[in-house]
């Protein structure tokens, strides 16, 4: 990971450089790779598209793996206990007598609801009501 991160930074600074070498560059001095009129537009077309292909590879790859209490995409696993109302069938309590849910993975938490991701295949998400939960423990992340 380390390794494509300094490709990637070594391929925009090297474009960047170029590509400003191209503009600044007077008329009488330039050479088949830094001209004003052909290698100043190709420059920046590369240097967009290897920003693009890394904004792509920072969102699949790293981006998932940074905490969400540093502002990263990996959810919090937590775990809920039952309120006063039972909690809806959705939920896969730990068994049958506990009044806890399996960990799930926090998606989202709004005024009226919590949405996690569904262990099973044929859901994406769950939306429980607050009214339904009556505490929440996020786990420890590894």
């Amino acid at each position: 990971m380390g390794v494509r991160l300094f490709l990637f930074f070594m391929a925009m600074f090297n474009c960047a450089l170029l590509f400003w070498l191209s503009r600044r560059t007077d008329a009488g001095k330039e050479t088949w790779w830094i001209n004003r009129s052909h290698a100043a537009p190709y420059y920046l077309a590369l240097l967009l598209l290897i920003l693009f292909g890394y904004s792509l590879w920072f969102g699949s790859r790293i981006y998932p793996l940074i905490p969400f209490s540093l502002g990263g995409g990996r959810p919090l696993t937590v775990v809920f206990f039952e309120g006063e109302k039972q909690m809806p069938d959705e939920i896969q309590k730990a068994d049958h007598s506990a009044k806890r849910s399996i960990p799930y993975k926090l998606l989202l938490t709004t005024d009226k609801s919590f949405v996690v991701v569904s262990p099973s295949d044929k859901e994406r998400s769950v939306e429980i009501s607050r009214d339904c939960v009556g505490g929440i423990v996020v786990l420890a992340s590894n």
